[in-house]
C-alpha cells in the first residue's frame, strides 16, 4: 500500500478501461491511450508547420514577426507545432523547438538554421547543392512568418519529456537528397515542378526578398 501510495491516486480510463496512477500530476493521461497517440518513431510523413508566437524580435539577426520565443537562459528559438497532413497519421500533432541562438556556443543555431534550410528544400523539392537561381530564390525569406503554414516532407521521432513521457518531436526534414522522398514527391502540392523558368509563382508563403544583396543565414550551408 505505501508503495501504491507514492504512485498517487488510481485512475481507470473510461476509453479503454485501463488502470494506472496519476503519479501526483493534475490530468494525468491513460498511459495505454498515450501510447496508442503517438507517431511510431521513424515515421515520414507530410506535415505543416505552425509557429507559435513568441513576441522576441532582432531585426538584425532577422527574427521579427514575434515569430521567436526567449527564454530566461538567453535562449531563441521558434516553437513550432506539426501536423500530419496525410496518410495513416492524418491530423495528429506534436511540438518542436527550432534552435536559433544560445548563449552556450553555435551548435544550437547551426543545427537550427540547418533545420530552416532543409525544410526549404523538402517544401520545394531542391537539393542541398542546387544553387540554381530558382533554387536560391526559394531559399530567400522576408521573415521567419514564411514558414508558418508551410509543408514538408518529416521524419518524426520520439523522446522523453522532462516528466518521463514519451512524446512525439522532429528529428528532420525528409529532402530529396534522401532516397525515402521519392515516395511523397508526386503528390508534393507546393513542388517547385510544377513552374516553369527560374521565377517563384506558385505558393506564396516564400517571398524573395528586394535587397538582391541580402543573404539570409539559413541560406549558408551548415
Amino acid at each position: 500500500m505505501a508503495k501504491d501510495s507514492k504512485r498517487g491516486k488510481k485512475l481507470r480510463c473510461n476509453k479503454c478501461g485501463t488502470s494506472y496512477y496519476d503519479l501526483g500530476r493534475k490530468n494525468a493521461q491513460c498511459p495505454t491511450c498515450h501510447r496508442a497517440s503517438l507517431i511510431p518513431d521513424g515515421s515520414v510523413a507530410r506535415v505543416r508547420l505552425g509557429i507559435k508566437s513568441g513576441g522576441h524580435n532582432d531585426p538584425e539577426r532577422g527574427w521579427t514577426d514575434g515569430c521567436a520565443t526567449s527564454n530566461q537562459a538567453g535562449a531563441v528559438y521558434m516553437n513550432c507545432q506539426f501536423e500530419v497532413i496525410d496518410g495513416e497519421h492524418t491530423s495528429k500533432r506534436f511540438f518542436s523547438l527550432i534552435g536559433l541562438h544560445t548563449p552556450k556556443g553555435p551548435w544550437w543555431g547551426n543545427k537550427g538554421r540547418k533545420t530552416l534550410r532543409d525544410i526549404l528544400n523538402s517544401a520545394y523539392e531542391i537539393s542541398d547543392s542546387d544553387y540554381s537561381a530558382r533554387a536560391i530564390t526559394s531559399r530567400q525569406l522576408k521573415s521567419l512568418s514564411s514558414f508558418d503554414g508551410i509543408e514538408f516532407i518529416a521524419d518524426i521521432g520520439i523522446r522523453k519529456d522532462k516528466g518521463g513521457i514519451d512524446k512525439n518531436e522532429l528529428k528532420s526534414p525528409v529532402t530529396p537528397d534522401d532516397k525515402r522522398f521519392a515516395v511523397f514527391a508526386a503528390l508534393n502540392d507546393n513542388s517547385l515542378s510544377k513552374y516553369g523558368g527560374d521565377t517563384i509563382q506558385g505558393p506564396t508563403l516564400l517571398s524573395p526578398f528586394d535587397d538582391e544583396g541580402f543573404t539570409p543565414a539559413w541560406l549558408s550551408r551548415v
